[in-house]
């Protein structure tokens, strides 16, 4: 199998980058005793989003971003978090050598708005990171009722 050649990415795959990035985040509460809240969303963004779409053959890497609603009762989830996490685990043997980056975003959640509404007002809210992210494509990857839900582009 070529490198253009890669297998789609299974529902299997996005609940297991899913996983990977809780227990990312989880850790990273346990391990600087800090307290970002509760996860509201998860998505597959970037190139492999697009992947995911089919619009484009190359997935270099998975993009995973995990969203938390920003609040004064919680520290700021950290933007840049882990780069280059083999993704091991993958149920699609193909997957297993790419790399996952692991990224988040503490945003506004008003009351009354969906976890997907609440990500796709942020990525039209004009900040650097929202604009660069919204350049391509988001997938929702949890929590399971949203998986394999696209919320960027808006259609």
């Amino acid at each position: 199998m070529g490198k253009a050649e890669l297998p789609p990415i299974t529902e299997a795959d996005l609940r297991a980058l899913a996983e990977l990035a809780l227990r990312d985040f989880h850790d990273l509460e346990r391990r600087t005793g800090r307290n970002y809240g509760k996860p509201m969303l998860i998505a597959l963004c970037q190139g492999a989003a697009l992947y995911h779409l089919g619009r484009t053959s190359r997935l270099n890497d998975f993009d995973v971003w995990v969203f938390v609603p920003r609040d004064e009762a919680h520290d700021r989830f950290p933007h840049r978090r882990v780069k280059g996490v083999p993704f091991e685990n993958a149920p699609t043997q193909a997957f297993r050598a790419k790399r996952v980056d692991l990224l988040g975003r503490s945003i506004p959640h008003p009351p009354g708005r969906s976890p997907v509404e609440s990500v796709q007002a942020w990525l039209q809210g004009g900040s650097e990171s929202s604009l660069e992210l919204g350049k391509k494509a988001c997938i929702a990857i949890w929590p399971e009722e949203v998986l394999g839900q696209v919320i960027w582009p808006i259609r």
